[in-house]
């Protein structure tokens, strides 16, 4: 039996079995609802940006590992810096690569109101953040990388 076969003969107990293991947090009545948050941001979001915040805000407030995943272009680090400080969270790290460093401070500072970026090179650094009371704030460390992948 091919993969064609295998879906067209259980693909709709398949479907059933997913969607019972991991029933969605986000859907079309969820959309309905609306969120009158996104109007605390700072900037507002395309409509498909919306529904992303808006799920990765459920998912936040399920549970704090949450990963954001889409296309190169679409918005990723805004809608994970608007997540972020829409779901309450106050202290948030983002590890990125150096070339994103900069991106990630330039998309907090537009889109979360009264946040506080401190761009981290060495632990030093990291326990000077530590330290600081802030409302909110965004803690950006360099993920180096070797030549055999990420440190």
């Amino acid at each position: 039996m091919n993969i064609a076969e295998l879906l067209d003969q259980y693909g709709s107990a398949i479907t059933q079995a997913v969607i019972d293991a991991y029933p969605p947090l986000y859907d079309a009545e969820a959309r309905r609802a609306g969120s009158p948050h996104l109007r605390r941001l700072l900037r507002r979001p395309l409509a498909a940006q919306a529904d992303a915040i808006n799920a990765t805000v459920l998912s936040l407030n399920r549970q704090r590992g949450t990963i954001v995943v889409g296309e190169m272009g679409t918005g990723k680090s805004y809608i994970a810096a608007a997540a972020a400080y829409l779901a309450g969270c106050r202290r948030i790290l983002v590890l990125a690569p150096p070339h994103l460093v900069k991106k990630w401070r330039r998309e907090i500072v537009q889109t979360v109101p009264g946040a506080e970026t401190t761009i981290v090179r060495t632990i030093a650094d990291l326990e000077e953040v530590r330290q600081r009371e802030a409302t909110i704030h965004f803690v950006i460390c360099l993920c180096l990388s070797t030549r055999n992948g990420p440190l």
